[in-house]
């Protein structure tokens, strides 16, 4: 699964057989990281399920490659605009 560049992980649990839960931080912002995940998902062969964007956070299903799971992307509070943190469940199907 494709990551934006200058990812940074906080948290990699494995919560199941084959069930992850990563956690980390990025430069950018709620768009761009978004972004991201919506082009480059789709081009390295993952399939977006139908996703939700509030103003502080978007987030889509995926599935490809033998897994499914979900991208989150949350804007930072209080006045740090460039970082996005975001939460990625990873789930073999």
């Amino acid at each position: 699964m494709p990551l934006p560049p200058g990812t940074v992980f906080t948290d990699a649990q494995k919560i199941g057989p084959g069930q992850f839960h990563l956690r980390g931080i990025v430069a950018g912002d709620l768009d761009g990281v978004a972004g991201f995940f919506r082009e480059q998902l789709p081009e390295r062969g993952f399939r977006l399920g139908r996703g939700d964007a509030e103003a502080h956070e978007q987030e889509s299903p995926f599935t490809g490659h033998g897994y499914r799971g979900r991208w989150r992307v949350v804007k930072h509070p209080g006045d740090c605009p460039v970082v996005a943190v975001f939460v990625v469940l990873i789930r073999e199907a």
